[in-house]
């Protein structure tokens, strides 16, 4: 669950670089319907700033131009790409598709934080625009708030993923296939609102799934590179792997995995008895 850096471009300066783009006939339609909303998008911003997105306002325009605003909105325009790029780099700089959220699929979809469908005043304001991809976006539809009057779910701008492993995993071999389960506890106790949210975003997005029906694939590819490497003995195989491990955030899904076949005799014996296969293939 990656922080990413929200752009700090004010909502006015963004709509007005997509308003640009627009039908000349309709740009003054959008700009005066962008002037009505500022006030709004200002008490946007200071509710983003207090972590109170559960609260938002709505502007009180006619459906009519709520309707028409809506239509500002398109995935692929010119200052939405690039909101995707610049906010999708890491750290040092380097752009990294990979969804935030699940760290499996590409951040090929743009989610409202706030939804767009119940707030269209929010359409465009960049920092309700966060990348995802399909299958972590598609499941969260309009929650926003719990009936605790909560922020719902996780906020890539908002929040820190803990230091504190919350995501774990089972292998047993069934099928000639080390096959995962995992699962997610508090047994280290992170921060009783923050692993709320995390439990009802794994829950509504159906991420523990994600994980388990992806992790087959992920045994053989670390398979292929363990024999490109000339690995044979599982101490050396632990190692990789450990090395592989390092560096990684203690809830990535990968690192998590890996560490449950290591500590596997079953799973060992199964990496073990396919590197030999493979070494003799390659022989």
């Amino acid at each position: 669950m990656r922080k990413l850096k929200a752009i700090d471009t004010s909502c006015e300066e963004f709509a007005k670089e997509i308003i640009s783009d627009t039908a000349e006939r309709l740009q003054p339609v959008y700009t005066a319907i962008q002037g009505k909303l500022k006030n709004l998008h200002d008490d946007y911003d200071d509710k983003f700033l207090h972590d109170n997105l559960q609260n938002v306002n709505k502007s009180g325009l006619s459906s009519g131009e709520l309707n028409r605003y809506g239509k500002l909105y398109k995935a692929d325009c010119e200052a939405i790409q690039k909101l995707k790029f610049q906010v999708l780099r890491n750290e040092i700089g380097i752009y990294d598709d990979v969804c935030p959220i699940c760290g499996i699929g590409p951040a090929n979809t743009i989610d409202h934080f706030v939804p767009e469908g119940d707030y269209p005043e929010y359409c465009v304001h960049p920092r309700n625009l966060i990348p995802l991809c399909n299958d972590c976006n598609g499941p969260k539809r309009t929650l926003l708030k719990t009936d605790t009057n909560e922020r719902a779910l996780w906020n890539n701008y908002l929040d820190e993923s803990p230091n504190r492993q919350f995501l774990f995993c089972d292998v047993a071999m069934i099928e000639d296939m080390p096959r995962a389960s995992f699962y997610i506890d508090n047994r280290n106790g992170v921060d009783k609102q923050v692993y709320s949210r995390i439990e009802r975003t794994f829950e509504r997005m159906h991420i523990l799934e994600h994980y388990n029906s992806s992790s087959s694939g992920k045994a053989y590819y670390y398979l292929k590179v363990l024999a490109s490497h000339e690995i044979y003995s599982e101490e050396e195989v632990v190692s990789w792997l450990r090395d592989e491990i390092t560096g990684k955030d203690v809830n990535d899904f990968v690192a998590v995995y890996l560490d449950a076949l290591i500590t596997s005799t079953e799973c060992m014996k199964w990496i073990l008895d396919k590197l030999s296969e493979l070494h003799s293939m390659m022989a």
